[in-house]
């Protein structure tokens, strides 16, 4: 596998960045993520890691594009109304670069049988807006060990983390363990659209960071990102020895 020309002219402004070069664009080229939820954050996600040259992207949702969805769900437009999520980010995304592969996955998380499809992906993208849904993606994640990128938004507020990176990493239960069942929606409590966006932005950042190995990924933190104030924090997070994770 390896760059054409045209390919190369593409990513020609991220290409010339020393950390990413040529090595790097092919190392993204190679990559496979599966991202779970092409809501409001796998909507950035999506578009950035497909515009990026990750080479196999797998898109997981079961829901179709309603028009409340539209003021954060970037991947989707008024045309896609009535379609499935997965088909209309498929779309954009690809008329974004051509050169990538899109595996379209139109189920809910819980309905999927056969998770061995993801066997090869370097990183699961949780982008649910289910805490139950998240706890079980991650124990996919566990399952598979394969790292996943977690993000969740929801008013003016938005969190993100690194789970499953190594053994000595967290999991998603170690920092969350205590929130049961509850679940906090934007049909209930709202979200502003921008919120959702930064948190997506950065969790395919952080994606391409891993697949890099650049910088410092998220592993062991929780960012808190405040936009009515402008504010990010990031908190130190262990692995809790007394989680499932451990077994």
């Amino acid at each position: 596998m390896e760059l054409d020309t045209k390919e190369l002219l593409h990513y020609a402004r991220q290409v010339i960045l020393p950390e990413v070069d040529e090595v790097g664009q092919l190392a993204l080229k190679r990559a496979e993520v599966a991202i779970f939820g092409i809501g409001g954050l796998g909507s950035p996600v999506s578009l950035y890691l497909a515009a990026s040259g990750i080479g196999k992207i797998h898109l997981i949702d079961h829901d179709q594009v309603e028009t409340s969805n539209l003021h954060r769900q970037i991947a989707h437009g008024l045309s896609s109304n009535g379609h499935s999520k997965v088909s209309s980010a498929a779309k954009r995304c690809v008329d974004l670069n051509p050169y990538i592969d899109i595996n379209l996955i139109e189920e809910r998380l819980e309905n999927i049988n056969d998770f061995s499809q993801f066997a090869n992906c370097n990183l699961i993208i949780d982008c649910l807006d289910s805490v139950n849904s998240r706890k079980l993606l991650n124990e996919l994640s566990i399952q598979l060990k394969i790292p996943m990128v977690s993000g969740s938004a929801i008013r003016f507020e938005g969190q993100l983390s690194v789970f499953n990176l190594n053994k000595a990493s967290p999991c998603y239960d170690c920092v969350y363990q205590n929130i049961g069942n509850l679940d906090e929606n934007c049909f209930d409590k709202g979200i502003m659209g921008p919120v959702v966006g930064t948190i997506g932005s950065l969790q395919a950042m952080e994606v391409i960071k891993i697949i890099l190995n650049i910088g410092q990924p998220l592993d062991g933190k929780l960012l808190i990102y405040d936009a009515k104030n402008s504010s990010i924090q990031t908190l130190k997070v262990s692995k809790n020895k007394k989680c499932h994770c451990n077994k």
